[in-house]
């Protein structure tokens, strides 16, 4: 009895560690390992089942589930519960799951799959291999809330992992009601992508336009885009634009745009081209072509609106740039060469505007002589150039040397005196065959006073003096004196920097005329809640303020932030500029900005009118961004004209966005009432 009883004790002893020891039964299986709270394997049956917190490690695929049954002959799994299958790229996540691990292949029901930043859900997905799945029907969408705020419903899905998503008979619901219709939608998984962004405007010249721009990433550093715009009065506008880079070797743009202006019946174009070649470890050479026809492409190489009237057109215009260029360790080369041409509509042929050829220069470093910390420097060039409007040409040669050393005084005082010849040679030919030559020869020096007194301030004292011969008359071409002071901090709260330059220039009729500038800024931390900044600029020769800005800024909590600008410019005489912003954040979803420019004339005392207001609004809906600006600006004639901009940006897809645009103007265009969509005058 007693041996009974002892055989009885060790049986369930080994069968309760078979049942209970997930690693008992993980060192039965080959190709998985199997851990959970309960396991039992059936070595009749090759068969393992696991209960509670289960978790199956098949050749760097896992499955996490409440239940499985594992079939060692066939190498499928069955899953229950909450299932999700993990392997290096791919996330699935489901109620059930049949699955064959040798194959890469199943079905999962009530699935969600997770594809790059999308998500899609069907109630039946089929995993043909490790790099396809085909989800029908599905609902695809960048928001994870169980109830979406948008979504795309599509009759089927094909998901190529770590390629493309392609979605068959799309329609878009927001809020759970349908929008728009697509037959087909593909989606790049890659980083290569495209994105695209569609702006849908009103203008006061162009009437309601659409404009689509669409980037596709090429790969390799080769990025094409693509301009499809359609203006109501100016018919349609088309263009591309090719960047690329290779290795550091070579890199450019070549830019192509045209339309076929209803309004002003001119067919116009542009074209850019921007090329960077490395040679070698030294030489490089840059080349640069524009071509346009009408100034309404700007600079920016958007269309932009026709000229108001009473401003001069630009010519049809053909500008062309090339360099050569020299990078060593003691000196460096530039040949240059560029040229301009312009339409001339009496003779119908285009005429030199500008033309340098060639333009040369050479350069060399501070090389040591023998001697102990003394520099010398030289270079030389020479430019050809001829100017049409006086029909004339000229030819400019120069050259200098300069001898340069430091001393140090102290340990963080040094002395630099500089000493040096500037020789300059012009040959001028004119229309009536007349040459002129004309030279100047400089004796520059210059001593230079540094002292470091803390780690954060440096203080400069900079003595220059210049003089020669110009067409053999002794003139003085400089004599000046400036002191720069940069970043004195008190007490960690306030920064002070500052210059000052001093220039007694006498002129050939021995005139004294006085030059330099006192250009001061600051940084203070008034409060824990108040910054300031302020700038100032005087000039000595004018005599009076060039620039004078104060701006604070005010934070009373997180929340808020608000800003006073004020501006006064030389250019604007006695006028001001203020700028009041307001800024408010009351929390991670809503933005509020506002700001409003007025003009004060400090003079009299008087604050003008409001020159510009903007209201902008921004809210962030978990999966969109949304943002509405309004936009007011007044004229000379105090006349208005208020712009509204309304965009619409998916997170998924950070560089594809949807823009309404509207222009609101008072002013009346009878221009645009004269021409019907045709371009015929009635």
């Amino acid at each position: 009895m007693k041996k009974f009883l002892l055989c009885s004790l060790f049986g369930l002893l080994i069968l309760s560690r078979l049942w209970s020891n997930p690693d008992q039964a993980k060192n039965q299986t080959k190709n998985i390992k199997i851990t959970a709270d309960e396991v039992f394997r059936d070595p009749r049956k090759n068969q393992v089942s696991a209960q509670g917190n289960v978790k199956a490690n098949y050749q760097g695929t896992v499955i996490y589930a409440d239940h499985i049954e594992y079939f060692e002959d066939s190498e499928i799994a069955n899953a229950d519960g909450e299932v999700r299958l993990r392997d290096s790229e791919h996330y699935m996540k489901g109620e059930n799951l049949e699955y064959n691990l040798l194959l890469s292949s199943g079905v999962m029901r009530n699935a969600k799959a997770l594809a790059y930043s999308w998500i899609v859900r069907g109630r039946e997905m089929f995993r043909h291999s490790k790099d396809l799945a085909t989800i029908a029907p599905a609902k695809i969408s960048s928001c994870d809330h169980d109830k979406p705020h948008y979504y795309f419903r599509a009759s089927k899905v094909k998901v190529y992992f770590g390629r493309k998503m392609v979605a068959y008979n799309v329609v878009l619901f927001i809020k759970g009601i349908p929008v728009f219709y697509f037959p087909v939608f593909v989606q790049s998984l890659k980083d290569k992508k495209i994105d695209i962004s569609v702006t849908v405007g009103q203008g006061r010249v162009d009437g309601n336009y659409i404009k689509t721009t669409v980037k596709y990433d090429l790969g390799g550093n080769e990025k094409i885009t693509l301009y499809v715009d359609k203006y109501e009065y100016r018919g349609w506008g088309l263009g591309t634009l090719f960047e690329y880079q290779k290795d550091s070797v070579n890199s450019g743009s070549i830019y192509l745009y045209g339309i076929d202006d209803t309004i002003d019946d001119i067919r116009k174009r542009t074209f850019r081209m921007n090329h960077i070649q490395k040679l070698s470890k030294r030489w490089q050479s840059y080349t640069k072509i524009n071509y346009q026809n009408d100034e309404s492409f700007d600079q920016d190489l958007l269309y932009s609106n026709v000229a108001e009237e009473g401003v001069s057109r630009v010519n049809t215009n053909i500008y062309s740039y090339t360099s050569l260029n020299y990078v060593g360790k003691m000196y460096s080369m530039n040949t240059t060469w560029q040229m301009e041409h312009d339409w001339n509509d009496d003779d119908k042929v285009y005429k030199k505007s500008t033309e340098s050829l060639p333009s040369f220069s050479l350069d060399s470093y501070q090389n040591k002589f023998f001697v102990d910390k003394l520099y010398y420097s030289f270079g030389f060039g020479f430019i050809n150039s001829y100017h049409p409007t006086n029909d004339t040409y000229y030819g400019t040669g120069s050259a200098y040397f300069d001898l340069t050393r430091t001393i140090n005084l102290t340990p963080n005082i040094t002395l630099t005196p500089s000493t040096g010849l500037n020789e300059n040679l012009t040959n001028t030919a004119g229309s009536s065959g007349l040459y002129e030559e004309g030279y100047t020869t400089q004796w520059q020096n210059s001593i230079t006073l540094k002292d470091r007194l803390t780690r954060d301030l440096d203080i400069s004292l900079i003595y220059s003096y210049n003089a020669g011969m110009f067409d053999k008359k002794t003139k003085i071409f400089g004599n000046s004196l400036s002191s720069v002071m940069n970043n004195y901090f008190l007490n960690n709260k306030l920064r002070l920097s500052s210059s000052i330059s001093y220039d007694l220039n006498t002129d050939v009729d021995s005139t004294v005329k006085r030059y330099g500038s006192l250009l001061n800024s600051a940084r203070w931390k008034l409060a824990k809640k108040l910054n300031y900044y302020g700038k100032h600029e005087y000039n000595f020769a004018k005599r009076r303020t060039e620039l004078l800005q104060n701006v604070l800024y005010f934070f009373p909590s997180a929340r808020w932030t608000i800003s006073e600008n004020l501006t006064a410019m030389e250019s604007k005489g006695d006028i001001m500029d203020a700028i009041t912003s307001i800024k408010y954040r009351p929390n991670l979803k809503w933005k509020f900005d506002f700001s409003i420019r007025n003009e004060y004339d400090h003079v009299r005392g008087e604050v003008s009118n409001v020159r510009d207001r903007e209201f902008s609004l921004y809210r962030d809906l978990h999966c969109w961004e949304v943002k509405f600006s309004v936009l007011d600006k007044y004229d000379d004639d105090e006349e208005v004209y208020r712009e509204f901009w309304l965009t619409f940006n998916l997170k998924a897809l950070p560089g594809q966005n949807i823009t309404f645009y509207r222009e609101d103007r008072k002013e009346y265009y009878p221009h645009l009432e004269t021409w019907d969509l045709s371009g015929e005058a009635y």
